[in-house]
């Protein structure tokens, strides 16, 4: 709900969506950009686990031309940069949804 927020209040569309597919595997946010799809991960943990990672990957093999980049979104408190999905803070959430 709050990222439906974030994202009227900066006068954006809500180009929001999720991914489950008929095996249970799912992605918690998709993000529209024009042809581009940004699946997004969000974790309550405030350690980075390697399973964060698996479903975002499967999203990606799935759509590899709308897919180019993606993310984590956790509890932690740091930025990092893993594999080919970045791990941000959810106090960060806002650079991910910016236009």
């Amino acid at each position: 709900m709050e990222v439906i927020k974030h994202r009227l209040n900066d006068a954006g569309t809500v180009n929001l969506s999720f991914f489950r597919d008929s095996a249970g595997n799912e992605v918690d946010l998709i993000l529209g950009r024009g042809p581009q799809m940004l699946p997004i991960e969000i974790k309550a943990g405030e350690t980075v686990n390697e399973d964060y990672f698996k479903n975002l990957n499967r999203f990606a093999k799935l759509f590899p031309k709308t897919v180019s980049e993606g993310a984590v979104v956790y509890a932690g408190d740091r930025l990092e940069k893993r594999s080919r999905f970045p791990v941000y803070p959810m106090s960060q959430i806002s650079r991910l949804l910016s236009d």
